[in-house]
């Protein structure tokens, strides 16, 4: 994937002849564009709007209808023309000008997985791994950690459990594992440098060649603020359908993701108390936007018995999407 610009006359392009960037970009953050923004910029007269990769045809038709619908003032974003398509192809509306939608989850490029086990790290197969399980004899806790070969959206899952207590418990959280960085092969001439957040805690910048480190493995942390859409953050990732994604230096500040030197706690997505002997639960809510989880992450599962005279055997199911599914 490599960064894409369009270029658009402001004087011809716009309605108004003038563009407010943040505004702009906010609209087509808002926008059906299924391919992500990077940054929106203005000089000499021209609007470049960049896109993390190249646009589909279907894509330039909603951008341009943007663009079209821009009328350049600061303040509250203007409604955004509600443009469908299939493909190349406008998606068919009714008379009155309404779209005909069928309800989706998850984009129309990935698969819908039940997924009842990991994959295989090494040697790499997609559902090869571990079935998802835990057994705790008496009272102690047990752990699993889900491996992913390629970043999926999850929407959903399943429980069931047998020998639950009073006090027991199953818990899942998503975790963002400790970015790391290495000696360069000639001193002060690395790719990167830590900056001090307190704490001893560290957030990873780019440097021009001139760094005190290298960035060695790299996770991508969000930085994009999910009520305005700013991203805030120094780096870029490929954010492929299939596979690790490569981490780039981005635009300072106004990229979309961030690198931390220590691990970071994503989202805790059940605590569930297992007070039933025996019992089941699913968890879905279909209106939930699922969210992306990158191959980067880490879920992790773990199970808790309080009563030392049980066993307490629990397993689960998720409801994934992704582009690969063999």
């Amino acid at each position: 994937m490599a960064s894409t610009n369009y270029n658009f006359t402001i004087s011809t392009a716009f309605p108004n002849a003038k563009v407010d960037s943040d505004k702009l970009a906010t609209q087509l953050r808002s926008s059906a564009i299924i391919t992500a923004l990077d940054y929106v910029a203005t000089a000499d007269g021209v609007c470049s709007v960049w896109f993390k990769d190249a646009l589909s045809s279907g894509d330039q038709t909603l951008l341009g209808a943007v663009v079209a619908a821009h009328d350049g003032v600061s303040g509250e974003p203007d409604p955004i023309p509600v443009v469908g398509y299939s493909g190349a192809n406008p998606a068919p509306i009714a008379a009155d000008g309404k779209p005909f939608v069928l309800p989706n989850s998850f984009p129309g490029e990935v698969l819908l997985n039940f997924a009842g086990v990991s994959d295989k790290l090494s040697p790499a197969e997609r559902f090869g791994g571990d079935l998802f399980g835990l057994t705790q004899a008496g009272q102690g806790t047990q752990t699993f950690t889900i491996d992913l070969l390629d970043g999926i959206f999850l929407a959903g899952g399943h429980i069931d459990w047998d020998g639950g207590s009073y006090g027991s418990s199953i818990y899942m959280e998503l975790t963002a594992p400790a970015s790391t960085t290495k000696a360069p092969a000639t001193a002060n001439q690395g790719n990167c440098n830590l900056v001090p957040i307190g704490g001893g805690l560290h957030i990873i910048v780019p440097a021009a060649g001139n760094g005190a480190y290298d960035l060695d493995v790299a996770i991508p942390i969000p930085a994009t603020n999910d009520e305005t859409n700013e991203q805030t953050g120094y780096w870029t990732y490929s954010e492929p359908w299939v596979g690790k994604g490569s981490t780039t230096p981005g635009v300072p500040q106004h990229s979309k993701y961030n690198l931390y030197d220590f691990p970071l706690e994503l989202a805790h997505f059940t605590k569930l108390h297992l007070m039933l002997d025996t019992g089941q639960r699913d968890m879905v809510a279909p209106a939930i936007k699922p969210k992306w989880i990158l191959p980067e992450w880490k879920m992790k599962v773990a199970v808790t018995n309080a009563d030392a005279n049980k066993t307490l055997r629990v397993v689960w199911d998720l409801l994934i999407a992704r582009r690969k599914s063999a």
